[in-house]
């Protein structure tokens, strides 16, 4: 037997209806993630929209989907490469998130860039500078204040640790 640890020494050791009840329920959970691609993007697939970036996250998910059923059938047979099969599925997780924020960082600044084109006129003519002179500045004092304190704690601390 090999150096088996994790998730992978304890399916060995389960006897094999547990086993096979884990391997139907990593089945099942690869055929809903199929289903949810299915469901939540089918309407964009057939009218074309899923273009760039708005395309990778259901391929990633079709594949972590594949990944879980196939290493559920392999967990079936009680073959360890299924465990491992698993684990690449469950990497795709983070992969996703990870590709869902810089989405959303790419989509905020093309807001952020519309915004500015689109109140360009506003900086030339001045209004947003009125509007910014009406602001009182004593809302901005508790931040000053917490910012002042910051200071002095940094500054008590650089002179403890001399």
């Amino acid at each position: 037997m090999t150096n088996e640890t994790g998730f992978t020494a304890f399916f060995a050791r389960l006897p094999l209806f547990a086993a096979r009840i884990i391997s139907l329920a990593v089945m099942l959970l690869g055929i809903a993630v199929l289903w949810s691609v299915w469901f939540f993007y089918e309407e964009r697939w057939r009218h074309g929209e899923l273009i760039s970036y708005y395309g990778i996250q259901p391929l990633l998910m079709i594949g972590g989907g594949t990944l879980a059923f196939i290493s559920g059938c392999l967990m079936m047979t009680r073959s360890l490469r299924g465990i491992q099969l698993l684990k690449l599925a469950l990497s795709i997780i983070p992969l996703i998130l990870a590709l869902r924020l810089i989405i959303l960082i790419v989509r905020a600044i093309g807001y952020a860039v519309n915004w500015i084109g689109d109140h360009a006129a506003e900086f030339m003519d001045g209004s947003i500078l009125t509007r910014i002179g009406d602001i009182n500045p004593l809302g901005f004092a508790p931040l000053a204040i917490v910012i002042l304190i910051a200071i002095i704690v940094k500054i008590g601390k650089k002179k403890s640790s001399q």
